[in-house]
């Protein structure tokens, strides 16, 4: 598709490409769900209502961290923590009773 608009130097051709995505109608049902097609379990979105009544919902994707990445553990093991910890292990049971 190529549109023309008045430009400083006389017309200007702009193109837009001949594949634009169909709309899809989505319904709610009795208990407010609705059912994406294209969505994985799962998966969340924002809501944010416009001005003029239409609804938007924007992927939301989580940052995702190592739980304990490399060497953040580093500082609760160190010698003199390691003498404290092996001076209450033998003051426990250390077999079958």
């Amino acid at each position: 598709m190529v549109l023309t608009s008045p430009g400083e130097y006389g017309l200007q051709q702009r193109s837009f490409p001949g594949n634009l995505p169909g709309m899809k109608t989505l319904t709610v049902d009795d208990y407010q769900r609705i059912r994406l097609p294209d969505a994985r379990p799962r998966s969340k979105f924002s809501y944010e209502p416009d001005a003029d009544g239409t609804i938007r919902l924007i992927p939301v994707k989580a940052d995702t961290k190592e739980a304990f990445p490399p060497g953040s553990l580093a500082k609760y093991f160190t010698a003199e923590r390691n003498k404290e910890e092996l001076a209450i292990l033998k003051g426990c049971v250390q077999g079958p009773v």
